[in-house]
């Protein structure tokens, strides 16, 4: 059990308020390719969309999202994929019509592409 500490709630928002502000958020520049990380977890959904910026990556924003309690039933691949369509589907209006790439769990999603069972999920 972890106990939330005045000290621990003061790193938290300091924490919070340096990921969120410049230098390390960048504005999107729609001139340039996108670079979209997905992952999934037991019990959530998280994205970050940046650019390079000469030779570093910036991030432009995050995202997360907690699991449904039916979806954290999902297995793996599932949830891998999941969290790959909520971000596509949520960050659409940066992506429609834009080059990017998109970076994952790889292992996962090539079981899906040698798996025969089609699945509604």
């Amino acid at each position: 059990m972890v106990k939330w500490t005045d000290a621990a709630e003061g790193a938290f928002t300091d924490l919070r308020t340096a990921l969120c502000n410049d230098p390390v958020l960048i504005a999107p520049d729609f001139n340039k390719e996108f670079i979209l990380q997905t992952d999934a977890s037991e019990v959530g959904l998280g994205a970050v969309l940046s650019q390079m910026v000469g030779e570093e990556e910036h991030p432009i924003l995050y995202l997360s999202r907690k699991l449904l309690p039916r979806e954290q039933k999902y297995a793996v691949v599932e949830r891998e994929c999941l969290a790959v369509k909520w971000v596509m589907e949520t960050l659409r209006y940066y992506l429609l019509g834009r080059r990017f790439t998109l970076v994952t769990d790889h292992a996962p999603l090539q079981w899906m592409q040698r798996n025969k069972e089609k699945n509604a999920r």
